[in-house]
């Protein structure tokens, strides 16, 4: 089923002001009825005047009514338009809230969602990872969703949004057990190799429990950090953690990952490297063994 043309966007055009970038994001919100989906779209625009180096932000959103009659024929039947200030920048208004699936029309994760081949799908088809087309779905609803294929129900949301994509490239990856019971999530960022690792165990077709092991892994770099005395890569997030773990049946996770300060080696100052190898206990939630091998050196001018 397709749904129709959205109208078109006007955007600004100011003399002296040319558009230097701009972006839109149209997302499913919820069924109004078993007749009507709401769409939100949200467009923005820098513009930079010609003369100098003055930059000013436009934002518009609009809240779009799906109508679909008989036939399953859809057509636009409501266009709610809102523009912020001139220079002010489009604070997201909406979540995503999941759907209530109507019979016979399109459930709205399958507008903006995909489960890209049978990495994201358990070995027993039960579970699938849902994940966000970033050409389409808005930053704020920008998760990885966890549900059960069918009937489709949604059982969970991991942590953070999945960063923006090329349009070869795949930002997330997961590791299943044989008998479907736990499954291991990665996202990755491109602009630094960083990664994101989550732990999902479910029992009786239901999340029992989401370990976000990211955040252990830090606890445990944390003392030697410190005590290395380098610059923190960034304020909200000091090291940049890089991929290297696996799933190893449905009992444990081994690792040995990399992380670092100064991942690029470009800034002057003393930066630390840190080679971490351990096991985390599925079952006892806890690592069970683990070791830091630290490095220090100084970027030179």
């Amino acid at each position: 089923m397709e749904l129709p043309e959205l109208p078109d966007v006007k955007w600004p055009e100011r003399k002296g002001w040319v558009g230097r970038r701009a972006s839109e994001f149209v997302q499913p919100v919820r069924w109004l009825s078993a007749t009507g989906l709401l769409l939100e779209r949200e467009c923005s625009e820098i513009l930079r005047r010609r003369d100098g180096d003055d930059d000013e932000g436009w934002a518009m959103q609009q809240e779009i009514t799906i109508a679909f009659g008989k036939g399953g024929r859809a057509a636009i039947s409501r266009v709610k338009t809102a523009q912020p200030a001139d220079g002010a920048a489009g604070a997201p208004r909406l979540a995503l809230r999941g759907p209530s699936v109507q019979p016979g029309l399109p459930d709205a994760f399958a507008l903006g969602f995909d489960d890209y081949g049978s990495a994201f799908r358990s070995p027993n088809g039960k579970y699938v990872l849902l994940i966000p087309n970033t050409d389409v779905i808005a930053a704020q609803a920008r998760k990885v969703f966890l549900a059960q294929a069918r009937p489709f129900r949604v059982l969970g949301v991991l942590e953070g949004e999945v960063p923006r994509r090329n349009m070869d490239e795949t930002r997330v990856e997961a590791q299943w057990s044989a008998d479907s019971s736990v499954a291991l999530v990665t996202r990755l960022a491109s602009d630094d190799g960083s990664a994101a690792v989550e732990l999902i165990e479910l029992r009786e077709g239901r999340v029992a429990r989401i370990t976000h092991l990211q955040h252990m892994l830090e606890e445990l770099l944390r003392p030697d950090f410190r005590r290395s005395g380098a610059k923190p890569y960034e304020e909200e997030r000091p090291l940049v953690l890089t991929p290297g773990w696996v799933l190893e049946g449905n009992g444990r996770v081994v690792i040995a990952c990399q992380a670092a300060t100064n991942p690029d080696g470009t800034a002057e100052q003393k930066s630390w490297l840190a080679r971490l190898t351990a096991v985390w206990s599925v079952a006892e939630a806890k690592f069970t063994a683990h070791k830091v091998m630290d490095f220090y050196w100084t970027t030179a001018p």
